[in-house]
């Protein structure tokens, strides 16, 4: 499991592509592996971070809520229009879903 509780600041990611960073935070360091997917059923775009899935919940003012898919977990991501991480927060107290990429670059969730 994964407890992840802290804010991030300003963190660059291009979209549509996988990006690894990695990050100092207070004395530990964190990688972090970022990338955006396309749901298969949906076609909606979704954010991977570390194997865990968020959706787009909302658009703000000043960027975009993106919520764990796990419908009990509180963890979320916010970024801005330009796609920049501005803060990271919540505990998943969960493993992350299985998914796997088809031919055609989108994801399906596998199992349970």
């Amino acid at each position: 499991m994964c407890l992840l509780s802290f804010t991030l600041k300003s963190l660059a990611i291009p979209s549509r592509s996988k990006q690894q960073y990695i990050y100092k935070f207070n004395k530990h360091v964190l990688l972090l592996s970022v990338k955006f997917i396309t749901m298969s059923k949906s076609g909606k775009q979704h954010l991977m971070i570390n194997k865990y899935i968020y959706y787009k919940k909302s658009t703000l003012q000043r960027g975009m809520k993106w919520c764990c898919t796990n419908c009990l977990c509180r963890a979320y991501v916010k970024t801005s229009h330009e796609l920049e991480i501005q803060e990271i927060r919540g505990e998943h107290l969960h493993q992350p879903a299985k998914y796997h990429q088809l031919a055609d670059g989108t994801y399906i969730k596998v199992g349970i």
